[in-house]
């Protein structure tokens, strides 16, 4: 396979590759059981059909309603991914603009393990991270890694290439529109421990007003940054710094002391959440905070996964800001997997 980056990390039963290329064939998942794809408004969702995946089950459709008609056209997108997929049966749909992603995941987990009943044997799973909600893509994998009912999951990213601010709101608004909130993401949520400290680590992003906000209004008694560096482009990581000054000078933050990784690489991500003193402290309740990058979520997912402690959360908003999103040429693949499931 003519791989441009390989990373892999282990911890207790977990184990997990990171894998990029310019080629989305050569990263897209294949011989999975079950694939979950997203359709959205952002231009990169096609990039999953592009890549070809393989499935010798089902399909699952989460898609957005009301999408732009300059972005891509859901039949064609369709009719593209199922000449690929493998599957001989229609993929089933659920709807990404309903404000209950309990109920949707409830959906999903239970189609996965009725399945899995069906094979009498454990599932390996594909998930189209690209436009996923945290919420859905991370939630499925928790639950099913940690039941056993899936032993594997294979999950394909495509970096995005995102179009400049045209005004000062945007810039605070690039994807989202209004405050924030949190919603702990089933699978991924240890109990607290009442008169605990409260710590968060928060992987920022270019929304830093919010993060800001969000942070300021829960008042934590310290904070760790995880910071995407090197960017997906080079300038990222400098409108990200820029974007989130407030939010360093408000809590005596020093860059020195941030957690940097790739902000495309997830194992990279956990492994580095895995030698931070902060990340595993024990006599404290450790929040991780979706603000930054979908693989930077993913390692924060594969860290409390592992750790068997901690609690993260995905970013509510109170509308998503339709942005016809590009991919910017570079394709991920994340191979997960529980060793302790035979």
């Amino acid at each position: 396979m003519n791989l441009e980056s390989r990373t892999d990390f282990s911890r207790g039963a977990y184990s997990a590759s990171s894998m990029s290329s310019s080629n989305p064939t050569l990263v897209c998942p294949d011989d999975v059981d079950l694939l979950v794809v997203c359709h959205t408004q952002q231009r990169r969702c096609s990039s999953i059909a592009a890549g070809r995946p393989r499935t010798t089950g089902k399909t699952f459709l989460l898609e957005q309603n009301d999408i732009p008609s300059d972005c891509v056209d859901a039949r064609t997108w369709q009719n593209e991914l199922s000449s690929y997929a493998g599957s001989t049966l229609q993929p089933d749909t659920l709807s990404l603009s309903t404000p209950d992603w309990n109920a949707t995941l409830k959906q999903l987990v239970n189609a996965a393990i009725k399945y899995r009943t069906e094979l009498k044997r454990p599932l390996r799973i594909g998930i189209d991270f690209t436009c996923c909600p945290p919420f859905l893509g991370l939630g499925l994998l928790a639950i099913m890694l940690r039941s056993g009912n899936a032993s594997f999951v294979s999950i394909f990213y495509a970096e995005g290439k995102y179009p400049e601010a045209q005004s000062q709101d945007e810039q605070n608004e690039i994807f989202t529109i209004g405050d924030w909130a949190v919603a702990a993401i089933p699978g991924l949520s240890h109990p607290w421990s009442p008169g605990y400290p409260r710590v968060y680590v928060v992987s920022v992003g270019f929304e830093g007003n919010k993060t800001l906000r969000l942070c300021d209004r829960n008042e934590p008694d310290q904070i760790e940054i995880l910071l995407p560096d090197p960017g997906v482009l080079e300038e990222y990581v400098n409108i990200t710094l820029r974007q989130n000054e407030r939010l360093f000078d408000r809590f005596n933050l020093r860059r020195e002391q941030f957690l940097r990784a790739n902000a495309a690489d997830a194992v990279e991500g956990w492994r580095v959440l895995s030698e931070s003193k902060i990340a595993c402290r024990s006599d404290a309740d450790v929040e991780f905070l979706c603000c930054g990058t979908k693989p930077h979520a993913l390692s924060m997912a594969l860290h409390v996964l592992s750790s068997g402690s901690g609690v993260v959360c995905d970013i509510v908003a109170e509308r998503s800001r339709n942005r016809p999103i590009d991919e910017a040429g570079v394709f991920w693949r994340y191979d997960i997997e529980n060793r302790a499931v035979l």
